[in-house]
């Protein structure tokens, strides 16, 4: 029996930024916004994935996938405005705050929460320095991303759209 891992350090799915009628609106941000964190393009895992579930001598060890970028989440919003040209309002919400919301909530929404607090305070940066010495590649920057994600929506009307990091 052969086993395969891949570990992405950036699991969650984060919603930055909303933009509605062409316009970029309101980034809020869970704590400080200064805590760098590596973001990882999900075709860049699905790729590693593939190649490591058909290539035969990465049965039985763990990759690593780390994107290219160690980012901010109030950089993440800079790039955003940057792509789309448009600047957003920032709100942040505290970690004081944060912690007080954390405790009357429900289970799920409280991990959530502690989840903020974590990415926040703790170090989420990765060196993809090792996997590209081993599997020479380029990663997908954030901008990249974001062009290819909303490439139709710019050229049209967007209603409302929520930008997903992951």
């Amino acid at each position: 029996m052969y086993w395969h891992y891949c570990s992405v350090r950036f699991r969650r799915e984060w919603r930055t930024v909303r933009l509605r009628d062409e316009q970029l609106g309101t980034a809020m941000i869970n704590g400080r916004g200064r805590n760098p964190i590596n973001f990882v393009s999900v075709r860049d895992v699905a790729r590693f994935v593939v190649q490591a579930l058909s290539d035969p001598p990465l049965r039985n060890r763990m990759i690593e996938v780390a994107g290219p970028q160690n980012l901010t989440l109030d950089q993440v919003v800079g790039v955003v405005e940057q792509v789309f040209g448009r600047r957003a309002k920032t709100r942040h919400m505290s970690l004081a705050v944060m912690r007080i919301l954390m405790k009357p909530m429900n289970p799920a929404l409280a991990r959530l929460i502690h989840t903020a607090i974590l990415m926040d305070t703790t170090d989420q940066t990765m060196d993809p320095g090792a996997l590209l010495g081993e599997f020479p590649t380029e990663l997908r920057r954030l901008e990249d991303v974001l062009r290819d994600q909303f490439a139709s929506e710019k050229a049209g009307s967007v209603h409302s759209q929520t930008i997903a990091l992951a």
